[in-house]
């Protein structure tokens, strides 16, 4: 079993959070996190933040190799 790192599965998780809220936008005019957080608030721009910096972080898997995304295999 390949394990994946734990900044990896957050990174993606954060990037599949912020695309299904810009999905709602897009397709109801219903933006998720601002409704659960207050549009415009301090916290919802800090996990606005925090969804763009996973997003940054995701474009490195383009870059890796196969061996990269290996961090430890069970026997």
């Amino acid at each position: 079993m390949k394990w994946v790192k734990f900044t990896d599965w957050v990174s993606g998780v954060l990037v599949i959070i912020g695309g299904v809220n810009v999905g709602f936008i897009g397709l109801f005019n219903y933006n998720f996190l601002a409704n659960l957080f207050g549009d415009g608030s301090g916290s919802y721009r800090v996990v606005l933040t925090i969804i763009g910096l996973a997003a940054c972080y995701t474009v490195s898997f383009a870059f890796r190799t196969e061996d990269e995304f290996r961090i430890h295999a069970h026997v």
